[in-house]
Protein backbone atom coordinates (compact mmCIF):
# COMPACT_ATOMS: atom_id res chain seq x y z
CA UNK A 1 0.00 0.00 0.00
CA UNK A 2 1.44 3.76 -0.65
CA UNK A 3 2.11 5.36 2.45
CA UNK A 4 1.43 9.25 2.69
CA UNK A 5 3.99 11.79 2.21
CA UNK A 6 4.77 15.53 2.88
CA UNK A 7 3.95 16.78 -0.43
CA UNK A 8 0.60 14.03 -0.36
CA UNK A 9 -0.17 16.83 2.91
CA UNK A 10 1.10 19.91 0.94
CA UNK A 11 -0.41 19.83 -2.14
CA UNK A 12 -4.30 18.78 -1.76
CA UNK A 13 -7.00 20.33 -0.02
CA UNK A 14 -7.58 18.24 2.63
CA UNK A 15 -4.17 17.45 3.43
CA UNK A 16 -3.70 21.21 3.67
CA UNK A 17 -6.71 21.74 6.11
CA UNK A 18 -5.55 19.11 8.25
CA UNK A 19 -2.50 21.14 8.65
CA UNK A 20 -3.56 24.17 9.65
CA UNK A 21 -6.17 22.60 11.82
CA UNK A 22 -3.36 20.65 13.90
CA UNK A 23 -1.24 23.63 14.05
CA UNK A 24 -3.99 26.06 15.22
CA UNK A 25 -5.01 23.30 17.72
CA UNK A 26 -0.96 23.01 19.05
CA UNK A 27 -0.30 26.83 18.57
CA UNK A 28 -0.87 29.93 20.13
CA UNK A 29 -4.07 31.86 20.65
CA UNK A 30 -2.14 34.66 18.70
CA UNK A 31 -1.43 31.80 15.84
CA UNK A 32 -5.08 30.60 15.49
CA UNK A 33 -6.63 34.22 15.53
CA UNK A 34 -4.34 34.83 12.73
CA UNK A 35 -5.44 32.25 11.45
CA UNK A 36 -9.13 33.23 11.76
CA UNK A 37 -8.60 36.76 10.78
CA UNK A 38 -6.75 36.23 7.36
CA UNK A 39 -8.95 33.23 6.03
CA UNK A 40 -11.79 36.03 7.00
CA UNK A 41 -10.46 38.21 4.18
CA UNK A 42 -11.15 34.88 2.11
CA UNK A 43 -14.76 34.19 2.83
CA UNK A 44 -17.44 34.98 0.28
CA UNK A 45 -19.15 36.91 2.95
CA UNK A 46 -22.27 37.53 0.66
CA UNK A 47 -22.78 33.83 1.26
CA UNK A 48 -21.49 33.42 5.11
CA UNK A 49 -23.08 36.35 6.41
CA UNK A 50 -20.94 39.12 8.92
CA UNK A 51 -20.17 35.62 11.38
CA UNK A 52 -17.03 35.66 12.53
CA UNK A 53 -15.07 33.34 14.38
CA UNK A 54 -11.79 33.79 16.35
CA UNK A 55 -10.28 31.63 19.40
CA UNK A 56 -13.39 29.70 19.01
CA UNK A 57 -15.59 32.85 19.72
CA UNK A 58 -18.57 33.63 17.21
CA UNK A 59 -19.35 37.20 16.88
CA UNK A 60 -21.19 39.10 14.52
CA UNK A 61 -19.82 42.32 12.82
CA UNK A 62 -21.37 44.62 10.86
CA UNK A 63 -17.72 44.93 8.66
CA UNK A 64 -15.60 41.22 9.30
CA UNK A 65 -12.62 42.47 10.61
CA UNK A 66 -9.88 40.94 8.16
CA UNK A 67 -6.36 40.10 8.45
CA UNK A 68 -3.12 39.98 6.32
CA UNK A 69 -1.55 36.51 5.14
CA UNK A 70 1.11 38.08 6.33
CA UNK A 71 0.35 37.91 10.05
CA UNK A 72 -0.64 34.69 9.90
CA UNK A 73 2.70 33.53 8.37
CA UNK A 74 5.21 35.45 10.80
CA UNK A 75 2.83 33.51 13.55
CA UNK A 76 3.20 30.09 11.84
CA UNK A 77 6.93 30.76 11.31
CA UNK A 78 6.81 31.02 15.09
CA UNK A 79 5.43 27.70 15.75
CA UNK A 80 7.09 24.76 17.46
CA UNK A 81 5.79 21.70 18.53
CA UNK A 82 7.07 18.31 19.61
CA UNK A 83 6.00 14.82 18.90
CA UNK A 84 2.43 14.40 16.97
CA UNK A 85 0.07 13.97 19.51
CA UNK A 86 -2.69 11.07 18.47
CA UNK A 87 -5.88 12.73 19.59
CA UNK A 88 -4.97 16.20 18.33
CA UNK A 89 -4.20 14.54 14.98
CA UNK A 90 -7.72 12.31 15.05
CA UNK A 91 -9.25 15.78 15.84
CA UNK A 92 -7.42 17.46 12.91
CA UNK A 93 -8.45 14.73 10.96
CA UNK A 94 -11.89 15.02 11.76
CA UNK A 95 -12.35 18.60 11.26
CA UNK A 96 -10.47 18.24 7.80
CA UNK A 97 -13.21 15.68 6.67
CA UNK A 98 -15.98 18.03 8.09
CA UNK A 99 -15.01 20.82 5.92
CA UNK A 100 -15.20 18.78 3.15
CA UNK A 101 -17.89 20.63 1.07
CA UNK A 102 -19.11 20.00 -2.43
CA UNK A 103 -21.93 22.27 -2.61
CA UNK A 104 -20.08 25.69 -2.60
CA UNK A 105 -16.74 27.22 -2.67
CA UNK A 106 -13.65 26.45 -0.37
CA UNK A 107 -13.82 28.17 2.64
CA UNK A 108 -11.50 30.83 3.74
CA UNK A 109 -9.15 28.45 5.27
CA UNK A 110 -8.96 26.14 2.76
CA UNK A 111 -7.73 29.16 0.27
CA UNK A 112 -5.42 30.61 2.95
CA UNK A 113 -3.98 27.24 3.26
CA UNK A 114 -2.55 26.97 -0.71
CA UNK A 115 -1.01 30.33 -0.73
CA UNK A 116 2.71 29.28 -1.34
CA UNK A 117 3.84 31.43 1.90
CA UNK A 118 1.89 28.77 3.79
CA UNK A 119 2.19 25.79 2.28
CA UNK A 120 5.99 26.10 2.47
CA UNK A 121 5.66 27.21 5.99
CA UNK A 122 3.59 24.06 7.18
CA UNK A 123 6.39 21.66 5.35
CA UNK A 124 7.94 21.00 8.81
CA UNK A 125 4.78 20.18 10.42
CA UNK A 126 3.50 17.90 6.94
CA UNK A 127 7.23 15.84 7.44
CA UNK A 128 6.47 15.56 11.22
CA UNK A 129 2.63 14.21 10.38
CA UNK A 130 3.75 11.67 7.93
CA UNK A 131 6.46 10.28 9.91
CA UNK A 132 4.41 9.89 12.72
CA UNK A 133 3.77 6.31 13.91
CA UNK A 134 0.04 7.34 14.34
CA UNK A 135 -1.00 7.79 10.95
CA UNK A 136 0.83 4.49 9.53
CA UNK A 137 -2.66 2.94 9.67
CA UNK A 138 -4.30 5.87 7.54
CA UNK A 139 -2.67 3.54 4.14
CA UNK A 140 -3.86 0.39 5.42
CA UNK A 141 -6.41 -1.97 3.36
CA UNK A 142 -9.80 -2.72 4.10
CA UNK A 143 -10.29 -4.30 8.20
CA UNK A 144 -12.06 -7.62 6.95
CA UNK A 145 -11.34 -9.18 10.22
CA UNK A 146 -12.88 -5.72 11.38
CA UNK A 147 -16.24 -4.53 9.87
CA UNK A 148 -18.94 -3.12 11.32
CA UNK A 149 -22.27 -2.33 9.68
CA UNK A 150 -23.23 1.27 10.61
CA UNK A 151 -27.65 2.63 11.23
CA UNK A 152 -27.78 6.04 11.81
CA UNK A 153 -31.70 5.66 12.53
CA UNK A 154 -32.86 2.68 14.46
CA UNK A 155 -32.88 -0.80 12.38
CA UNK A 156 -35.89 -2.32 12.28
CA UNK A 157 -36.07 -3.82 8.61
CA UNK A 158 -33.66 -5.50 7.00
CA UNK A 159 -32.60 -3.18 3.87
CA UNK A 160 -33.29 -3.73 0.32
CA UNK A 161 -30.63 -6.18 -1.87
CA UNK A 162 -27.64 -4.14 -2.42
CA UNK A 163 -28.32 -5.04 -6.55
CA UNK A 164 -31.79 -3.91 -6.23
CA UNK A 165 -30.43 -0.42 -4.54
CA UNK A 166 -28.10 0.14 -7.43
CA UNK A 167 -30.04 -0.22 -10.08
CA UNK A 168 -32.86 2.16 -8.82
CA UNK A 169 -30.19 4.80 -7.91
CA UNK A 170 -28.49 4.42 -11.39
CA UNK A 171 -31.94 4.64 -12.99
CA UNK A 172 -32.63 8.02 -10.83
CA UNK A 173 -29.09 9.47 -11.95
CA UNK A 174 -29.86 8.65 -15.47
CA UNK A 175 -33.09 10.06 -15.42
CA UNK A 176 -31.51 13.53 -13.35
CA UNK A 177 -28.79 13.46 -15.94
CA UNK A 178 -31.36 13.61 -19.23
CA UNK A 179 -32.92 16.52 -17.44
CA UNK A 180 -30.09 18.73 -16.46
CA UNK A 181 -29.07 18.23 -20.29
CA UNK A 182 -32.35 18.97 -21.44
CA UNK A 183 -31.95 22.17 -19.56
CA UNK A 184 -28.56 22.89 -19.84
CA UNK A 185 -28.13 22.97 -16.31
CA UNK A 186 -24.31 22.36 -16.38
CA UNK A 187 -23.60 26.20 -17.35
CA UNK A 188 -26.29 27.06 -14.35
CA UNK A 189 -25.89 28.43 -10.63
CA UNK A 190 -28.13 24.98 -9.75
CA UNK A 191 -27.42 23.47 -6.52
CA UNK A 192 -28.63 19.47 -5.99
CA UNK A 193 -26.89 16.02 -6.13
CA UNK A 194 -23.23 16.19 -5.57
CA UNK A 195 -22.30 12.89 -4.58
CA UNK A 196 -20.28 10.00 -6.13
CA UNK A 197 -21.15 7.27 -3.79
CA UNK A 198 -23.00 4.09 -4.55
CA UNK A 199 -26.61 3.82 -3.28
CA UNK A 200 -25.51 1.29 -0.94
CA UNK A 201 -24.67 0.58 2.68
CA UNK A 202 -21.05 0.84 4.61
CA UNK A 203 -19.11 -0.58 7.05
CA UNK A 204 -16.46 0.69 8.80
CA UNK A 205 -13.85 -0.35 11.42
CA UNK A 206 -12.73 0.16 14.89
CA UNK A 207 -9.48 1.91 14.14
CA UNK A 208 -9.71 4.96 16.59
CA UNK A 209 -8.97 3.25 20.51
CA UNK A 210 -11.39 1.03 19.45
CA UNK A 211 -13.93 3.55 18.67
CA UNK A 212 -15.73 2.81 15.01
CA UNK A 213 -13.40 4.90 12.19
CA UNK A 214 -16.69 6.33 10.62
CA UNK A 215 -18.91 7.73 13.29
CA UNK A 216 -16.47 10.94 13.60
CA UNK A 217 -14.94 10.85 10.18
CA UNK A 218 -18.15 11.83 8.04
CA UNK A 219 -18.62 14.48 5.29
CA UNK A 220 -21.73 16.48 5.10
CA UNK A 221 -22.43 15.18 8.58
CA UNK A 222 -26.09 15.05 9.87
CA UNK A 223 -25.64 16.19 13.75
CA UNK A 224 -26.33 12.74 14.47
CA UNK A 225 -26.30 12.39 18.69
CA UNK A 226 -26.78 8.50 18.39
CA UNK A 227 -25.66 5.80 15.47
CA UNK A 228 -25.93 1.92 16.00
CA UNK A 229 -23.28 -0.55 14.47
CA UNK A 230 -23.07 -4.35 14.07
CA UNK A 231 -20.67 -6.76 13.50
CA UNK A 232 -20.43 -8.11 9.64
CA UNK A 233 -17.41 -10.60 9.14
CA UNK A 234 -16.25 -10.45 5.35
CA UNK A 235 -15.67 -13.38 3.37
CA UNK A 236 -12.07 -14.26 2.64
CA UNK A 237 -13.47 -14.65 -1.29
CA UNK A 238 -14.99 -10.78 -0.80
CA UNK A 239 -13.08 -8.76 -3.75
CA UNK A 240 -12.17 -5.43 -2.19
CA UNK A 241 -10.87 -2.81 -4.30
CA UNK A 242 -8.60 -0.34 -2.23
CA UNK A 243 -8.78 3.71 -3.80
CA UNK A 244 -5.54 4.63 -2.40
CA UNK A 245 -4.63 8.11 -4.42
CA UNK A 246 -6.18 9.90 -7.34
CA UNK A 247 -5.02 7.56 -9.79
CA UNK A 248 -7.19 4.46 -8.52
CA UNK A 249 -10.11 6.80 -8.62
CA UNK A 250 -9.19 7.99 -11.75
CA UNK A 251 -9.22 4.59 -13.22
CA UNK A 252 -12.48 3.32 -11.07
CA UNK A 253 -14.22 6.31 -13.73
CA UNK A 254 -12.10 5.01 -16.82
CA UNK A 255 -13.14 1.41 -16.73
CA UNK A 256 -17.13 2.16 -15.84
CA UNK A 257 -17.52 5.56 -16.93
CA UNK A 258 -21.18 6.97 -16.25
CA UNK A 259 -21.16 10.74 -17.30
CA UNK A 260 -23.10 13.12 -14.94
CA UNK A 261 -22.10 16.50 -15.84
CA UNK A 262 -25.58 18.47 -16.09
CA UNK A 263 -26.34 16.54 -12.67
CA UNK A 264 -22.99 17.87 -10.50
CA UNK A 265 -21.78 20.70 -12.89
CA UNK A 266 -22.53 23.56 -10.46
CA UNK A 267 -21.54 22.22 -7.35
CA UNK A 268 -18.47 20.55 -8.83
CA UNK A 269 -17.20 23.64 -10.53
CA UNK A 270 -18.13 26.27 -7.30
CA UNK A 271 -15.37 23.58 -5.72
CA UNK A 272 -12.93 22.98 -8.19
CA UNK A 273 -12.97 25.84 -10.13
CA UNK A 274 -13.33 23.84 -13.32
CA UNK A 275 -16.33 23.31 -15.82
CA UNK A 276 -15.65 19.15 -16.73
CA UNK A 277 -17.23 17.29 -18.10
CA UNK A 278 -17.68 15.17 -15.37
CA UNK A 279 -17.78 11.21 -14.61
CA UNK A 280 -18.60 8.93 -11.60
CA UNK A 281 -18.35 5.22 -11.84
CA UNK A 282 -20.85 3.35 -13.16
CA UNK A 283 -21.49 1.66 -9.91
CA UNK A 284 -23.71 -1.36 -11.37
CA UNK A 285 -20.88 -1.83 -13.78
CA UNK A 286 -18.21 -2.06 -11.10
CA UNK A 287 -20.12 -4.66 -8.95
CA UNK A 288 -19.53 -7.24 -11.58
CA UNK A 289 -16.00 -6.89 -10.67
CA UNK A 290 -15.75 -5.84 -7.36
CA UNK A 291 -17.87 -6.66 -4.28
CA UNK A 292 -16.63 -3.59 -2.07
CA UNK A 293 -14.50 -0.35 -2.61
CA UNK A 294 -12.24 0.77 0.02
CA UNK A 295 -10.94 4.39 0.60
CA UNK A 296 -7.95 4.61 2.91
CA UNK A 297 -7.38 7.68 4.77
CA UNK A 298 -4.44 8.36 2.65
CA UNK A 299 -6.39 7.84 -0.92
CA UNK A 300 -9.11 9.99 0.86
CA UNK A 301 -7.08 12.94 2.01
CA UNK A 302 -5.02 12.54 -1.42
CA UNK A 303 -7.77 12.63 -3.81
CA UNK A 304 -11.17 14.50 -2.35
CA UNK A 305 -12.71 17.71 -2.86
CA UNK A 306 -10.45 18.23 -5.93
CA UNK A 307 -10.37 17.94 -9.67
CA UNK A 308 -9.25 14.57 -10.83
CA UNK A 309 -8.33 14.14 -14.74
CA UNK A 310 -9.69 10.78 -16.01
CA UNK A 311 -8.49 11.25 -20.05
CA UNK A 312 -7.96 14.55 -22.14
CA UNK A 313 -11.36 15.55 -21.81
CA UNK A 314 -13.47 14.32 -18.57
CA UNK A 315 -12.28 14.81 -15.19
CA UNK A 316 -14.11 13.34 -11.73
CA UNK A 317 -14.17 14.06 -7.70
CA UNK A 318 -14.79 11.25 -5.26
CA UNK A 319 -17.40 13.32 -3.15
CA UNK A 320 -19.34 12.32 -0.11
CA UNK A 321 -16.72 9.23 0.69
CA UNK A 322 -16.08 8.35 4.29
CA UNK A 323 -12.54 8.09 5.70
CA UNK A 324 -11.69 4.37 5.73
CA UNK A 325 -15.11 3.41 5.02
CA UNK A 326 -15.97 0.40 3.00
CA UNK A 327 -19.14 0.48 0.72
CA UNK A 328 -20.65 -2.65 -0.30
CA UNK A 329 -21.91 -3.54 -4.28
CA UNK A 330 -23.13 -7.17 -3.93
CA UNK A 331 -24.34 -9.11 -0.28
CA UNK A 332 -21.42 -10.92 0.05
CA UNK A 333 -21.46 -10.01 3.72
CA UNK A 334 -21.47 -12.70 5.92
CA UNK A 335 -24.57 -13.38 8.18
CA UNK A 336 -24.76 -12.57 12.11
CA UNK A 337 -26.85 -12.71 14.80
CA UNK A 338 -24.60 -10.01 16.54
CA UNK A 339 -26.49 -7.34 18.38
CA UNK A 340 -26.61 -3.90 17.04
CA UNK A 341 -24.62 -1.73 19.41
CA UNK A 342 -25.68 1.59 20.03
CA UNK A 343 -23.15 4.90 20.36
CA UNK A 344 -23.83 7.99 21.50
CA UNK A 345 -22.48 11.71 21.39
CA UNK A 346 -23.21 14.86 22.76
CA UNK A 347 -21.15 16.45 20.98
CA UNK A 348 -19.93 14.95 17.75
CA UNK A 349 -16.24 13.74 19.41
CA UNK A 350 -16.78 11.95 22.45
CA UNK A 351 -18.57 9.09 20.96
CA UNK A 352 -18.81 6.25 23.85
CA UNK A 353 -20.97 2.79 23.74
Amino acid sequence: MRALTADDLLNTPRGRRLLVAYAKAVGSVDLSQAFDLAANAFEDHASFGTWHIAGGVMTRFAEPPTGSPDDAAVELAALRFGEVDADVLHAALQMSVDFAWYWQAPDGLVRLAALPQIVELLRPLAEAVAASPHCEWWSSACAVDDQHLIAYAEPTIEAAPIGQSLRVGRAVAMADEAEGRRENRAASDVSGFWWSTPWAGHTTARRQNGRPTGITLMEDCGGWEKVWIRRCPVPAEARILEICEPADWAGLCRDHPFEITHTVGPDWRRVTGSDGPWLMPDWVSVAENYDAVHVTIAGYLTTATQAIDVDDRHQTMMAGWMPDGTVWLNDVLATTAAEWEIWKTSDGTGWSS
